[in-house]
């Protein structure tokens, strides 16, 4: 799973990047609309959200540009919309979940939706049978609070684990034993979803650990690293964002 803030650098720039991955047939890309405060990612994601507010960010046509996109370039990558809450309350919960189904969206993760609230009970109610509303869960997820989250998700579906505390950004070491730990916990605990470990992931290495445990490995950080290195040496954005991903295979 890869990750892009939309309009980010530039709305141009993000179209290249976007194009790039869904060429790649990464299995899974999370567009992420811009907001103020994102108070789940670390420095990198959270510059690159300021940036990509200047230009003239829009829900309806941030998630339709990305599936036109898609289905154009007859690609394999499902959708996810990421975000925070309050643009899509304006929007209207309805509208979003109806928005992401008629562009063909796998579903939205909102890491400061919470479980247990309103919000969430009516944006599980939408998105029944059809939609992922992909939860985010850290090592300080109790098992009592995992057991009422799992109460709602759907058969099968995506949950976001994160594979330490705090927040995105710097790279984790998945082999000590606490994460070990971990992850037998998340194993256990969700054998009937599709687990997405994020936060720090960026080598082939990791990749291919989080693979062999049937995991879904997340890059977000790097991926914008790489479109800010592209930038700076006045390079082709796809090009630096095709020769990365061929690294990671």
């Amino acid at each position: 799973m890869t990750h892009l803030v939309a309009n980010y650098p530039t709305p141009e720039l993000y179209q290249q990047a976007l194009e790039a991955i869904l060429k790649k047939n990464v299995a899974y890309l999370e567009v992420q609309f811009p907001f103020s405060h994102p108070v789940g990612d670390g420095t990198v994601i959270y510059e690159a959200n300021q940036v990509a507010l200047k230009n003239n960010q829009d829900l309806k046509s941030t998630i339709e540009m990305a599936a036109q996109t898609k289905y154009k370039m007859g690609s394999k990558t499902e959708l996810i919309l990421m975000g925070y809450l309050t643009p899509f309350l304006d929007f209207g919960l309805e509208n979003f979940a109806n928005l992401l189904r008629k562009n063909a969206f796998k579903g939205a993760i909102v890491p400061d939706l919470a479980f247990g609230s309103g919000e969430q009970v009516e944006l599980s109610n939408l998105f029944k049978q059809d939609l992922d509303l992909i939860p985010v869960i850290s090592p300080l997820t109790s098992t009592i609070r995992l057991g009422k989250i799992k109460n709602w998700l759907q058969p099968d579906q995506i949950v976001y684990a994160t594979a330490r505390s705090g927040q995105t950004g710097s790279q984790s070491n998945l082999e000590d034993q606490q994460t070990k730990t971990y992850f037998e916990f998340l194993k256990s605990e969700l054998a009937a979803y599709k687990i997405a470990i994020g936060f720090g992931i960026k080598t082939k290495e990791q990749v291919q650990f989080l693979n062999r445990q049937d995991f879904i490995a997340v890059i977000g950080s790097q991926i914008v690293r790489e479109i800010n290195q592209a930038v700076q040496s006045k390079q082709s954005t796809s090009k630096q964002l095709q020769d990365y991903l061929e690294t990671l295979d």
